[in-house]
């Protein structure tokens, strides 16, 4: 009560903001910089555009995937938060970690690189055990407590390091 609150902050969540011809590139067939590696990108095919904040590609790198934006999610924040991540040297390979920060030739930060995974959704894992028992018959009721005692010491592993996962 009676104190002046700042809110300086949310500037720091401004939008991104590319050319048009720019946004038009940003698909398959773009190049793109890899800020710590200094490395020439191309983006490769489109795997998957199904998640809310960006889409995902193949690498021409087999081991790798990309993860553009949409813009409107493309934010200052973002930015910032990838640029931290990637200053952390991840050493638990079951956590798939952001490997480098991608900007388009002007500076700006479009995505990132991360290894590429192959597996199913947790949730076809972890429902009704027997749907679980239907879809799997040879993954017993063990196996999947077992899955989820390793899925907690991975969230135990982020919290330990300061991240919170929110999704």
């Amino acid at each position: 009560f009676g104190q002046k609150v700042d809110y300086g902050f949310l500037s720091q969540d401004s939008l991104l903001k590319l050319s048009a011809q720019e946004e038009e590139n940003l698909k398959e067939g773009a190049v793109l910089r890899a800020v710590r590696s200094g490395e020439r990108i191309e983006v490769g095919e489109e795997i998957t555009s199904s998640g809310g904040q960006g889409i995902i590609y193949a690498s021409v790198d087999s081991r790798y995937v990309i993860k553009l934006y949409r813009k409107e999610a493309r934010t200052k924040h973002t930015a910032e938060k990838l640029k931290k991540l990637i200053e952390f040297r991840n050493t638990n390979p079951a956590i798939c970690w952001p490997c480098d920060v991608l900007e388009t030739y002007n500076g700006v930060f479009v995505g990132f690189i991360m290894p590429k995974v192959d597996g199913k959704n947790l949730y076809s894992l972890t429902t009704n055990p027997a749907r679980v028992m239907h879809k799997y018959p040879r993954f017993d009721r063990v196996q999947q407590v077992n899955m989820v005692l390793e899925i907690l010491n991975l969230f135990k592993f982020l919290h330990d390091i300061n991240v919170i996962v929110g999704d």
